[in-house]
C-alpha cells in the first residue's frame, strides 16, 4: 500500500521520549480499481460543468483511466533508535519517494529511491497506517524500469 509514496522530508519526526516515529505520505492507492473518465458533454450543457468535466478529462492517464491517491499517516510505537543512510541524496524541497517497507526481527527498515533508507530499531515495534482525509483523482500511475532497463508497472 505504501509503493511510490511521496515522503516530504519536514513530515518525518522521530519523537524519543515516546518512542514513536512518524511521517506523513501522498500515496497512490493500489487497492482502488481505475474510472474510466467522464464521457464527453453533449452540446449547449452548462458551462461549470463542461469545466468541471474538462478538468477530470485533463486528467485521464493515456490508458484513460483515472487512479487515486491520498494523505497518509504512518506511526511506529516502541522505536528505540532511528539511523538513516545516504538521506543527503534528497535534495531540499524534494520529496522521498518510498519503495518498500520491509519488517525484520528488531527493526524495520523504509527504502526509499536513490537508496536512501531509514532504518527503525526496537523489539516488538508496532505499526499502524491510516489514511487522513479523502483521496483525490490522478492521471499518473507510477511504473519503474524493469530489470534490463524497460519501463514496468509496479
Amino acid at each position: 500500500m505504501l509503493q511510490d509514496a511521496l515522503v516530504p522530508r519536514e513530515e518525518i519526526t522521530y519523537l524519543a521520549s515516546e518512542r514513536r516515529f512518524v511521517l506523513l505520505a501522498n500515496r497512490f492507492c493500489w487497492e482502488t480499481k481505475p474510472e474510466a473518465p467522464p464521457p464527453p458533454l453533449e452540446e449547449g450543457a452548462d458551462a461549470s460543468f463542461e469545466q468541471a468535466s474538462a478538468d477530470l478529462e485533463d486528467r485521464a492517464s493515456e490508458d484513460g483511466k483515472l487512479y487515486s491517491r491520498v494523505i497518509c499517516g504512518l506511526c511506529f510505537d516502541r522505536v528505540r533508535a532511528v539511523h538513516s543512510r545516504n538521506m543527503a541524496r534528497n535534495k531540499a524541497g524534494q520529496p522521498l519517494n518510498l519503495l518498500s517497507v520491509q519488517r525484520g526481527l528488531a527493526a524495520w527498515s523504509l527504502r526509499f529511491a536513490d537508496d536512501i533508507e531509514i532504518r527503525l530499531e526496537g523489539t516488538a515495534i508496532v505499526a499502524h497506517l491510516e489514511d487522513l482525509g479523502e483521496a483525490w483523482p490522478t492521471r499518473w500511475r507510477p511504473s519503474h524500469e524493469a530489470p534490463g532497463g524497460g519501463v514496468g508497472q509496479a
